[in-house]
């Protein structure tokens, strides 16, 4: 697991690479996880996963890769070195947005010929770019 995050719900949210998931349990694959803990009866629940299918068969990112929840309520997700897809090196990132409800809302993939991307983090800009929005009639 990496880039864990604490929800102002108190959730946890975090990037659960599934490498080495036992085959009993789904086998490796890699999502997005939000766990509910629990205080009171020290357990956890799963209160929301984002998986990418791709191919039919689930992405397995054994490294790299992050989540983290927007102020829009979706989630920005990172799997840094999918298997496949015809890549040189056998491995694509993909950089995704979902909702809760799990609609895929924005989605970049990146063939990776030396080394897959690491991280990725929200920003409202990349050189100082204003949004313009037009006025009303």
């Amino acid at each position: 697991a990496r880039v864990a995050q604490i929800l102002a719900n108190g959730n946890v949210l975090l990037m659960d690479n599934g490498n080495i998931r036992p085959q009993r349990y789904g086998g490796s694959y890699s999502r997005a996880l939000e766990l509910a803990i629990d205080h009171k009866t020290k357990t956890v629940s799963k209160a929301w996963e984002f998986k990418l299918e791709i191919d039919g068969q689930l992405c397995e990112s054994p490294n790299g890769g992050g989540a983290q929840r927007l102020p829009n309520g979706n989630t920005i997700v990172q799997l840094a070195s999918c298997s496949g897809e015809g890549s040189p090196t056998g491995l694509v990132s993909h950089t995704i947005e979902v909702t809760h409800d799990g609609e895929i809302v924005f989605h970049m993939s990146i063939t990776v010929n030396d080394l897959p991307t690491y991280r990725v983090l929200p920003q409202s800009s990349v050189a100082g770019e204003v949004l313009v929005t037009p006025k009303a009639d």
